[in-house]
């Protein structure tokens, strides 16, 4: 089949499946619900830290200070304290000594709360003391996983979604490919059509569809970021859409060409199987997504984010995070490199060999066998 054929293969595959990767009702569905998660999630620390104040608040104070802000703020529950607690959960600790007022939280819902109380014992302490300069209000966010916990939840919710992305897109090509079995049509595609082609127009389309997809939720998370005073956040969200863009893209390269080769291999049968088994690499990836946030500095959780397909899920954590350095990147960037080249292949390999026989056993054969060129055909 010449190289004009195969063009007009891959438009015409391109096309129509980018528009349905991108505008169908269901991908229309699942869009909208993604975008409500990530609207919820920048929203929701803002509306849970608007409150005035927290459930409790740890003074180390005089007590005529405590009185007078008991006295001003009656719904606040103050508890005279002689030392910070060791662990504030949502709560927040004031130290008032000399002229400094120290505001203390841990969790990144209480940082707007924390401004009303220091605001208040600021007051109540200058009023005790009129004689006594304005004091200085001093904010100490030790947040518990030492980073903000808005910037933690947006990297586990990025890497899950971008996840979603990835999955979706295989099980979308792979239902595809299974449809056309179904359908009877399997049989005329392979016969008539270019395999690179029809595999590299499905390929791109889903890889396309996926990017445009991140893309999407990366702008919409760093626009409603910048909407609620977040800006540093917005722009570590922008710096980061892009290589989750571009590992997304590789994993979605990855799993489709997978997927391409399970359904050919088994289009006499065992479809079910095919599903099972894709659905089972994703709990795999997904579990040990698990793991690595539990135990992140685990050494063999650097070894695995290196190697597919377990790495599409580490290593946008990873990136995310700065625990991946260039090197690291490169070596696994080659590795997703290699797997995606060597399932492509597989996948022309067994087209060819899927439009002789349907024996799996044969098959098989036929994708190892060297190929002779034949007169007056090129591929």
């Amino acid at each position: 089949m010449n190289a004009a054929a195969a063009w007009r293969s891959f438009t015409t595959v391109l096309r129509r499946d980018l528009f349905r990767q991108l505008f169908t009702a269901a991908q229309l569905t699942l869009f909208a619900l993604m975008a409500v998660i990530v609207a919820l999630l920048v929203v929701a620390p803002q509306l849970v830290g608007s409150s005035s104040a927290p459930p409790r608040i740890h003074a180390v104070a005089s007590p005529e200070v405590i009185a007078a802000v008991e006295d001003a703020e009656p719904g606040w529950d103050v508890e005279p304290a002689t030392a910070i607690p060791a662990e504030l959960g949502a709560d927040v600790a004031v130290v008032v000594t000399g002229g400094v007022v120290e505001v203390r939280v841990e969790k990144a819902s209480q940082a707007a709360g924390a401004s009303a109380v220091g605001d208040r014992f600021a007051t109540a302490a200058l009023a005790v003391a009129a004689a006594q300069p304005a004091p200085a209000i001093v904010y100490g966010f030790d947040f518990d996983d030492g980073d903000a916990v808005l910037t933690r939840v947006l990297t586990l919710v990025a890497t899950l979604l971008t996840f979603s992305v990835i999955a979706g897109r295989a099980a979308w090509t792979f239902g595809a490919l299974s449809r056309d079995l179904t359908l009877g049509l399997f049989d005329g595609v392979l016969s008539r059509t270019s395999p690179l082609g029809v595999v590299g127009g499905r390929l791109v389309a889903a890889v396309i569809g996926g990017v445009v997809q991140i893309g999407a939720l990366g702008a919409l998370a760093a626009s409603l970021l910048v909407v609620v005073g977040e800006r540093a956040t917005a722009l570590r969200v922008a710096q980061l859409a892009v290589p989750l863009a571009l590992w997304a893209a590789a994993g979605i390269a990855m799993l489709v060409a997978f997927a391409t080769v399970l359904v050919l291999l088994f289009r006499g049968g065992g479809t079910a199987s095919i599903g099972i088994v894709v659905q089972l690499i994703g709990f795999l990836a997904f579990g040990v997504l698990i793991v690595a946030v539990l135990d992140p500095d685990a050494a063999w959780i650097g070894v695995a984010s290196l190697i597919p397909p377990v790495s599409i899920v580490l290593l946008p954590v990873g990136v995310a995070e700065g625990r991946v350095d260039v090197a690291d990147a490169t070596v696994a960037g080659l590795a997703m490199a290699t797997t995606i080249g060597i399932l492509l292949w597989l996948s022309l390999r067994v087209w060819r060999a899927a439009t002789r026989t349907d024996d799996a056993a044969a098959m098989w054969r036929e994708v190892f066998r060297r190929r002779r060129p034949e007169a007056g055909v090129s591929s």
